[in-house]
């Protein structure tokens, strides 16, 4: 017997809907607000993130050694270095497997404040739209939850009735009965944003669980994945000053802007540098240099303008998860889409509502005739 792919799909696509849409308004949601994150936080905390330009910045390493010495019981876990001259660097500690967030005057040589990220609104918003709020387990959740979101999308283009009637799956009956005007908003917003929607939930999916992305886009490229830096010294070996590993990371791709620097965490860790190197490479810098810290020898090297394939795709998940691949414009267009699902859950919704009310009338009339 032939089985019957469109009520299964349809079946599947409204228990979906049903089951996870308020979660995935809430991952939508919050996302269209992350989407601007640094406009954001630089409007609502102008007192943390906002400075005047006074001389020349303080080189990044003495930065981490006041912050170092201001908060000694901490982990500094690294800095971020904006590329504007008027905002604030900031450092990120762990605490109890709990971030918290330094801010530092590069003119003054002042820590502005230092408080726990949840406590900032976009801090929230972003620990919400990545993890629930519920830490690790709620990340994996959000992973999962993207990867059904494009099983919805997908199913959802299958079951578009435009197929055979292209023009009429357009049409928006304005003045009918709710049913209808909630079936055909469902239809048009949903293959309208669908191509944007599942670029959203794929790249969400892939950064949730990047690891096992990764490992798969080397394997299917061919490419030989570059093995994790390890610091090597013995037992007892003295770790190099801060200033002398950023010195030699600095030799490598010494045209490169310092982004951020990444901490050594235990034994074996190692200094990371990510850089920004100009011409044509993502904002933010995706170029690193990873440096022993006993013996300051260079293990790795990312140049993000040679990279490989893998590497490419990589970079990109982000900007192409918030439409910064297309500047302001691409972000706002990313914020607008990520609104639709709130309407498609609305519709959706009430559309499973007015089938389940019919069902059960007819059940009720079944049992009164029987």
């Amino acid at each position: 017997m032939r089985l019957k792919v469109r009520p299964w799909l349809l079946t599947v696509h409204q228990w979906l809907g049903v089951l996870l849409g308020a979660m995935l308004v809430v991952i939508s949601v919050s996302g269209s607000i992350a989407v601007f994150f640094e406009e954001i936080t630089h409007t609502l905390h102008a007192d943390l993130f906002i400075n005047q330009p006074r001389g020349k910045a303080l080189p990044p390493e003495q930065a981490i050694a006041v912050l170092q010495q201001q908060f000694p019981r901490r982990q500094l876990m690294g800095l971020n270095i904006p590329d504007e001259d008027n905002v604030n660097y900031f450092g990120i500690y762990s605490e109890a497997n709990n971030l918290r967030i330094a801010f530092f005057n590069p003119y003054s040589g002042e820590v502005v404040a230092e408080k726990p990220i949840s406590e900032l609104f976009i801090g929230i918003v972003i620990l919400l739209h990545t993890q629930l709020l519920a830490g690790p387990a709620g990340a994996v959740a959000v992973g999962v939850l993207s990867v059904l979101f494009f099983v919805l999308i997908a199913s959802g283009v299958w079951l578009w009735p435009g197929w055979r009637t292209p023009v009429q799956s357009f049409r928006l009956r304005i003045g009918s009965p709710a049913r209808l005007v909630h079936y055909d908003l469902h239809k048009i917003g949903g293959i309208v944003t669908a191509l944007f929607l599942a670029v959203i939930a794929l790249t969400g999916a892939a950064m949730a669980f990047r690891a096992p992305v990764e490992d798969w886009l080397y394997r299917l490229s061919g490419t030989p994945k570059p093995t994790v830096p390890v610091s090597t010294g013995g037992v007892g070996a003295r770790v190099l000053p801060l200033d002398a590993l950023l010195a030699r990371a600095r030799t490598v791709l010494p045209e490169g802007r310092i982004t951020s620097i990444s901490l050594p965490v235990g034994p074996k860790g190692t200094l990371n540098v990510n850089l920004e190197l100009p011409g044509k490479e993502l904002h933010g810098g995706h170029s690193g240099v990873w440096v022993d810290q006993y013996s300051g020898a260079v293990l790795r090297v990312d140049n993000a303008q040679k990279g490989s394939l893998p590497r490419w795709i990589l970079d990109w998940l982000l900007p192409f998860h918030t439409g910064e691949f297309a500047g302001m414009p691409g972000k706002i267009a990313y914020a607008i889409i990520g609104l639709v699902p709130v309407a498609l859950f609305w519709t959706g919704f009430a559309l499973w509502l007015d089938r389940l009310k019919k069902s059960l009338r007819k059940q009720q009339a079944a049992r009164s005739f029987g």
